[in-house]
């Protein structure tokens, strides 16, 4: 009875019978590759799980990296009981790993697509001062892969071509906004916004525009200082010099005075 029930089955169906229940990789290969989101400098695993293996079968495990075998012996990256992990990772670990299962004369593999979630650095300051008339450079330095959008805001508006003094420039590092001439109008806050598949990220600073004058502004106000101290200290002079004269005039008595009339009439009367 069992030889006609087997008899009875597509080929096919018998295949996934002798399958079944002999070997699962555990990890849900059925559905495709496996998107997972790395942390840089934060350790990340992967595990390529075995939850039955057929009896009197020798089962191995290798691990690819974009279709090329990972040994496993750096200080970087270790392979130990089907996982594989990597310690302090950085941006070019992204990539395609794929765990290879070989059991008896059979393989079996899963891949994960490893992405790092978009970052921004370093964030930008909280503001800066620019004349106007001068020219502003913001460089936003992007991370992340794989490599992240970038959208320029400028007070939570998207910055368009409509203006040919400011100019967005994709650069190896991310993205540079060029402002030209600044104005008055300038004066915002401008955000750097990048994304990808796993995450965000965002920096935002207050470009502040000041008059052409404003450099001038602490020196005029020293002359000024000047000019208001060195008016009084005159005008205190020339009152201190009256005040002297008249004191020194009254402080002359009567006696004093008749002698020194004595003596002048006593000159003329010898000439």
């Amino acid at each position: 009875m069992g030889d006609s029930v087997y008899k009875s089955l597509p080929k096919l169906a018998i295949v996934l019978l002798i399958f079944s229940g002999v070997f699962d990789l555990g990890i849900g290969d059925s559905d495709g590759p496996t998107i997972k989101t790395m942390e840089v400098g934060k350790l990340f695993t992967l595990d390529c799980n075995l939850t039955t293996v057929p009896e009197n079968s020798s089962a191995s495990v290798l691990w690819f990296k974009d279709g090329e075998q990972i040994n496993g012996s750096s200080s970087h990256i270790t392979i130990g009981n089907n996982i594989l992990e990597i310690r302090k990772p950085v941006d070019d670990d992204w990539g395609n790993y794929t765990c290879q299962t070989n059991v008896t004369d059979s393989a079996f593999n899963h891949t994960y697509i490893v992405y790092t979630k978009p970052r921004i650095e370093p964030q930008f300051q909280k503001s800066v001062s620019h004349i106007q008339g001068e020219s502003l450079t913001l460089s936003c330095v992007v991370f992340g892969k794989p490599d992240p959008d970038i959208v320029w805001f400028k007070d939570d508006i998207p910055i368009g071509s409509n203006d040919s003094r400011i100019k967005i420039e994709r650069t190896e590092k991310g993205s540079d906004l060029k402002i030209t001439s600044l104005e008055e109008d300038d004066r915002a806050e401008y955000t750097c916004s990048i994304s990808n598949a796993v995450g965000s990220d965002n920096s935002t600073i207050l470009v502040r525009v000041k008059d052409k004058l404003a450099a001038l502004w602490p020196f005029l106000g020293i002359v000024a200082e000047v000019g208001v101290l060195c008016t009084i200290i005159f005008i205190y002079e020339k009152r201190r010099a009256k005040q002297e004269f008249e004191e020194s005039d009254t402080d002359q008595s009567p006696d004093t005075k008749n002698v020194a009339d004595n003596k002048e009439k006593d000159v003329r009367q010898r000439k």
